[in-house]
């Protein structure tokens, strides 16, 4: 049961770790588009358009701040791969690009 457990909380860290990529690859091309002098407005059409994280984001937002900073927070629900450790969590990322 102990392995159990562990592998499914390697599993989840690991998922973890790739949402947090996912997250930062998203805050350095939104913040590369605002340096092309892109609109915020257009910004969030030309972010739809990049690929989608491997589970579908439950919570997903963009801000500006202070006229420099692009923040972008997203969440994404995590199942354990494992059935007998039957567990869900939502795991939330954030990045900051400036």
């Amino acid at each position: 049961m102990v392995l159990l457990v562990l592998a499914s909380s390697i599993h989840q860290f690991l998922f973890a770790r790739s949402l947090t990529d996912y997250v930062e690859q998203l805050a350095v091309a939104g913040k590369t588009l605002i340096n092309q002098d892109v609109g915020f407005t257009d910004l969030e059409k030309r972010m739809q358009q990049l690929p989608n994280f491997s589970q579908p984001l439950t919570d997903y937002s963009m801000s500006y701040q202070d006229g420099k900073t692009l923040e972008v927070r997203a969440c994404s629900e995590w199942v354990s791969p494992i059935p007998l450790v039957s567990v869900s969590r939502v795991v939330c990322e954030k990045a900051l690009a400036r």
